[in-house]
């Protein structure tokens, strides 16, 4: 019996050790968060209908017409058996309303449904949030709805908080007057948002300005003695010059358009333009100095170029989908062109004669010549055809095909295709992308400006030849943009024809031909704010941003002043740091600048310039990703148009090498990279340069032995419920050496969006992650940044909104509404992000601001700076950017105040103050009581109190206790013996056959938890440290079982004996 005993006792012993040694991960456990408890009733419409009504539902109007219909269905169903439809041929409004739910004020409540539109016009598919007080009376409202896409099942989410006096809160599901068609509703679901607290609350955002500005033009048109320009900005302006003197006769900001690339003068006499987000085509008449919106072309939003037949049209070249179109100015109709060339996405040019339209193709260069007639089209061979690269113009001039592609171009007889001249881009006497009409003088000239050297350029038609124009010196700094003949109205040159150019940077020049003189003139042109394109903060706290299309920015916080807004370099897409230089990675070319900050600025297209071209990633075009470590930059490319296959860059500072690695994953771009002990970890997009379609289905990260340079793997993050990532970028390492990333892709086969996560980079083992469904991708390549606050904090732009997560609980909050692509912490643990072309600050609230001065007394005509510090309620130094400082004395006649400085005037006391303003919050200074004396005069003794003491022996220094060093000639502690500093856990590299040490720093309050969070889902696994805790415990257990068992064993045997004896 008692072995039977024993035997119970040891395999009980063993179970519980077992048990509790299992790896926690390899358990779910699910916690039901309040956010997850859905306060509607029979939202997902399974609940069978009672008299007629659907329960928890009632349809809007009552009585219901019939025209209108509000009905559950099993026709369609996103999950279970059935959905509702909400059908509207009325014109009309009809919908299905929730029952009331108790809401409480300031809680923030998201409502969601999924919704499939069967056949919809109008607005589509729309829910709300609305809320009521205690008398049944709405008090707040808010909404989301979708017209695109149809045939599929989407989500739709809103977010509100409930006002002051809400009591009850109710969902819509609508269709308004202007809609028609059929949807469904399913899984509907109103549920508390658990919103993350923060230690404090920031204050109102601060628009701090433009912070980008350029004066810069993609779009020249010049006729009837006029230049017409569209400049780069938010918004662009249409100016109008004189194009003899310059003067601007006509300027209109344009609404909704950043960047006018299509510009042309129509056979009417009248400028038609357009941009690049509407498709809308529009008019000037010079004659009424006024514009006019046309329409909106049928083919495509994006408009290359526009170019005028001399009868009449207008014709369009877009992107995407290789399109154009025409537009016919007497009958005021568009027609689409359709396809031009199946399998390629851009018509970028276009030239046209009296019979043919020649369209030029991309992202593989093509030529079609297609017959304005009869429409048939033709492909026109030659030497680039099928190349990686695109047709952006094409010229007919003297019965030959001026065939543009970038700044090569090919010359070719119209009639019989022969090649009479190619220039390459890399050739010493190549064009800058656009040529004149022939001379007036010599209709054999064609004249352009070299790209090398500046200078003008001509080539003769005739003798095939080319030669510099006389006297060979530079005409513009920047490539042109515009280039035509005018006719000149003033002076001895009346009469005479001249060439007239508008360059990029907005230089404009007029060559005369027979007296080869250059007239430079400078039209007033203000600078436009331009869509900030990057955004990054360098150690000393300055922000350095770069324009769209343009310019390079950089803000000091402590300054409150933007130290510099130059026009170049050109289109920033991302910046690294590297031993306190800055690097610019620019669009176009994946060309590197380097900026020395402690040296003037001097923008050269060389490396001796500052920001000057430090080196070029070849193949590629647009360098987003940026690491550093170690002495070396690392940096991830987008290919060119029309190639798949990023690039790894990497420079090596002690030598000054550079090291390229193309195709690290296969066909994908980079788009994250995070450096740590030697590794480079890095995340992609499946998708590469514009006008070409991913070849890979799945986004990876991969991991690259810095010091041998090679890679070590790649893989597919395992996140659990996430079916298929498609961009994974940033990747950032935490304080305990914990690696985070953002993907965004298939959640499943019908939904998307984005996953959060924290990796041990080690064992690539997924430590917890929270997968969500909000905001938007947008951009295919741009990441979403991951920043770390002095608090532990995580700030992201996930979904390109403002969020911040606490990454022990994955918690998170939205800052600011509205999308945010780019954002960055101060060092004061402000948030700096960027809002079109403006710069704006989340601020820390001020908690109290200390004046100080070196002195208190003042001499009557002295001046002194008042120094100010702001304390911020994260117990930060503040800096002063976005307050207003009002300067306080009690007497200005005694002493006054100019900006900081104090100005004494008369003798006298006066008291001294500041009020610092932020956001309608005023915070007023400790007081200083500052004396005024009179000037003493020249040669006076000191003030009597002043004066030494008569015979005072000087104090001798201590001797040294005998066998003491004395105090001085202590060594000092930066010369002790270095204590090495322990590395956080999170740096250790695992010992072979051991777990990484890095896993077993717990995260504080971290169990092993699945948990739904609002529109995400929380799941925290468990760590390695919980598996050896648990191990630990379990080997104590079967040690203190067997050790039971013995020794019992032994006193049975014992007290068998004694009872033998007995």
């Amino acid at each position: 019996m008692f072995k039977k005993y024993y035997r119970i006792l040891l395999c009980y012993a063993v179970c519980i050790g077992v048990l509790f040694a299992m790896p926690i991960n390899s358990i779910d456990i699910l916690a039901s968060a309040k956010s997850d408890t859905n306060l509607l009733t029979n939202g997902g419409f399974e609940e069978p209908i009672s008299n007629g009504n659907i329960p928890g539902w009632k349809e809007y109007p009552s009585p219901m017409p019939s025209d209108r219909a509000v009905r559950v269905t099993d026709e369609m169903k996103y999950t279970g058996s059935y959905s509702l439809l909400i059908e509207d041929n009325s014109g009309g409004s009809v919908g299905a309303i929730s029952d009331k739910v108790p809401v409480e004020p300031g809680k923030t409540y998201t409502a969601s449904c999924y919704a499939y539109l069967e056949s919809s016009t109008g607005s589509g598919a729309r829910i709300y949030i609305k809320f009521f007080d205690s008398a049944g009376k709405e008090i707040g409202s808010e909404s989301f709805g979708v017209s695109e896409p149809k045939g599929q099942w989407i989500k739709l989410s809103v977010e509100a908080v409930a006002p002051a006096q809400a009591v009850k809160g109710e969902v819509w599901l609508y269709s308004g007057t202007v809609n028609r068609g059929k949807v469904y509703y399913d899984d509907v679901t109103l549920k508390e948002k658990i919103v993350l607290e923060l230690p404090f609350e920031y204050g109102a955002p601060i628009n701090l300005g433009p912070a980008t500005l350029a004066a810069k033009t993609q779009g020249v048109a010049i006729g009837n003695e006029e230049v017409y320009i569209g400049t780069n900005g938010s918004p662009s302006v249409f100016y109008v010059l004189n194009a003899e003197t310059g003067e601007v006769k006509f300027s209109q900001p344009l609404n909704n358009i950043d960047v006018v690339w299509a510009i042309t003068v129509g056979a009417d006499g009248n400028v038609y333009f357009a941009g690049t987000n509407d498709g809308i085509l529009y008019r000037y008449l010079p004659k009424e100095m006024k514009i006019e919106k046309i329409g909106v072309n049928p083919s495509n939003k994006w408009v290359w170029q526009l170019d005028a037949s001399e009868d009449g049209k207008i014709y369009g070249s877009v992107y995407p989908d290789a399109k154009a179109f025409e537009y016919d100015i007497q009958t005021n109709t568009f027609t689409d062109l359709g396809v031009i060339y199946e399998g390629e996405e851009y018509v970028r040019g276009a030239g046209v004669t009296d019979k043919y339209l020649y369209l030029g193709i991309g992202a593989k260069a093509h030529l079609i010549r297609m017959d304005r007639q009869t429409r048939e089209m033709v492909e026109i061979e030659f030497p680039a055809t099928g190349t990686d690269t695109m047709v952006n113009n094409v010229w007919i001039y003297g019965g030959k095909l001026f065939i543009a592609y970038g700044t090569s171009m090919t010359i070719m007889d119209e009639e019989t295709g022969e090649v009479l001249k190619e220039m390459d881009w890399q050739d010493a006497d190549t064009y800058d992308g656009i040529i004149s009409p022939p001379s007036p003088y010599d209709p054999n000239l064609i004249y352009f400006r070299n790209k090398n050297t500046g200078e003008l350029w001509i080539y003769n038609m005739a003798s095939n030849e080319i030669k510099v124009a006389e006297p060979g010196v530079e005409v513009t700094k920047s490539a042109l943009k515009g280039i035509d003949w005018i006719t000149l109205t003033r002076g001895e040159k009346a009469g005479r024809k001249v060439l007239a150019m508008v360059s990029h940077l907005l230089e404009y020049v007029i060559y005369d031909p027979i007296d080869r003189s250059f007239t430079r003139l400078f039209p007033e042109i203000e600078r436009q704010g331009i869509d900030v394109q990057s955004l990054e903060c360098a150690d000393d706290g300055r922000l350095y941003m770069g324009g769209y299309q343009g310019a390079m920015s950089i803000y000091n916080p402590k300054t409150a002043k933007f130290e510099m807004q130059e026009n170049q370099p050109s289109q920033i897409e991302g910046i690294g740091f590297l031993n306190g230089k800055v690097y610019f990675g620019t669009y176009g070319g994946a060309r590197i600048y380097r900026y020395d900050p402690n040296l003037p600025y001097d923008y050269k297209e060389t490396p001796d310039g500052n920001p000057g071209l430090f080196y070029t990633i070849t193949g590629q075009s647009r360098p987003f990703a940026f690491a550093s470590g170690d002495n070396k930059l690392f940096i991830g490319t987008v290919p060119d148009y029309g190639k798949l296959g990023g690039a790894l860059a990497i420079y090596d500072e002690s030598s000054g090498k550079w090291v390229i690695h193309t195709n690290v994953v296969q066909d994908q771009s980079i788009i994250g990279l995070a450096y740590k002990d030697g590794k480079l970890y890095g995340g992609t997009s499946i998708w590469g340069g514009a006008g070409i379609d991913p070849a890979a289905t799945e986004a990876k990260m991969f991991i690259w032995d810095v010091e041998n340079d090679v890679k070590i793997e790649e893989f597919v993050p395992e996140v659990p419920g996430f079916q298929s990532p498609k961009m994974i970028g940033q990747l950032s390492f935490d304080a305990d050496g914990i690696l985070w990333g953002i993907m965004w892709g298939n959640i499943n086969s019908s939904r998307e969006g984005f996953a959060l996560f924290a990796m041990n980079s080690y064992t690539k083992e997924i430590i917890k992650y929270r997968i969500l469904e909000l905001g938007t991708k947008a951009s295919s390549w741009r990441p979403f940044f991951i920043r770390w606050g002095d608090n532990g904090l995580l700030y992201t732009t996930l979904g390109r909104q403002l969020l911040v997560f606490d990454p022990k609980t994955l918690e998170y909050k939205q800052l600011v509404s509205g999308w945010v692509h780019l954002m960055t912490l101060g060092k004061d643990g402000s948030i700096y992000y960027a809002v079109g072309p403006n710069l704006y600050k989340l601020p820390v609230p001020i908690s109290s601001v200390v004046i100080s001065s070196d002195t208190t007394q003042l001499e009557v005509g002295d001046n002194k700076v008042l120094g100010i510090k702001t304390v911020l309620v994260n117990g930060k130094e503040g800096y002063l950017d976005g307050t207003t400082i009002e300067y306080v004395s009690s007497d200005p006649s005694i002493l006054s105040i100019d900006k900081g400085v104090m100005i004494a005037h008369k003798e006298g006391s006066v008291e001294v103050y500041v009020n610092v303003t932020q956001n309608g919050v005023t915070h007023k200074s400790n007081v200083l009581t500052i004396e005024v004396l009179e000037k003493q005069e020249e040669g006076e003794g000191p003030i009597e109190d002043e004066e030494p003491v008569e015979d005072e022996e000087p104090i001798e220094e201590e001797e040294p206790v005998e066998g003491e060093e004395p105090v001085e000639d202590e060594k000092p502690v930066e010369d002790d013996e270095p204590v090495e500093e322990e590395k956080p856990i999170g740096d250790e590299k695992p010992v072979e056959d051991e777990e990484p040490i890095e896993d077993e720093k717990p995260v504080e309050d971290e169990k092993p938890v699945e948990e739904e969070k609002d529109e995400g889902r929380l799941v925290q696994t468990g760590s390695w440290l919980d598996v050896k805790i648990f191990m630990l415990v379990g080997i104590v257990l079967i040690v203190g079982g067997v050790a039971l068992v013995l020794y019992n064993k032994k006193r049975g045997f014992e007290s068998a004996s004694s009872l033998d004896k007995k």
